[in-house]
């Protein structure tokens, strides 16, 4: 878990510049996707350093775990959340779209299996690469997409 956090908090600085970050208007605030870059970031860091399946399961199950608690009415009424409802968002997506969560009838569903796998990480290795690219461009509409 160190390991993530000090990935997530060192990604902020990745695909930024004091140029980039004048072009998209940082003065304003952070684009409402660099939480979702910085978590998602620091997953991808952290899987590179151990690749187990284990290891995966373990990721995917705090990724999982974040978006849970996010969802707490609490959590949400928060001033300040929109960047981390975007974050939760990103990572439901992905994680839904990759196959590795599912909803049904009973509630969520985790398929182990694919969770092992690499698909949920290139799954978020997209969605990052198009964050950055949008950053490099300062593409401000892309950024709020």
């Amino acid at each position: 878990m160190l390991r993530y956090i000090v990935s997530h908090e060192l990604a902020h600085l990745i695909g930024r510049t004091h140029e980039i970050d004048a072009g998209i208007g940082i003065n304003d605030g952070l684009p409402l996707c660099e939480e979702a870059k910085a978590t998602l970031l620091g997953a991808l860091a952290d899987e590179k350093c151990d690749s187990s399946q284990f290891h995966r399961v373990e990721i995917v199950a705090n990724m999982l775990a974040r978006v849970l608690w996010y969802m707490q009415k609490d959590q949400l009424e928060r001033v300040g959340i929109e960047q981390y409802i975007r974050e939760i968002l990103a990572i439901a997506t992905t994680l839904l779209e990759s196959g590795v969560v599912t909803l049904s009838s009973e509630g969520v569903v985790v398929d182990i299996e694919t969770a092992q796998g690499r698909v949920w990480f290139d799954a978020v290795e997209v969605f990052v690469r198009q964050v950055l690219d949008a950053y490099q461009a300062k593409d401000c509409a892309a950024l709020k997409r």
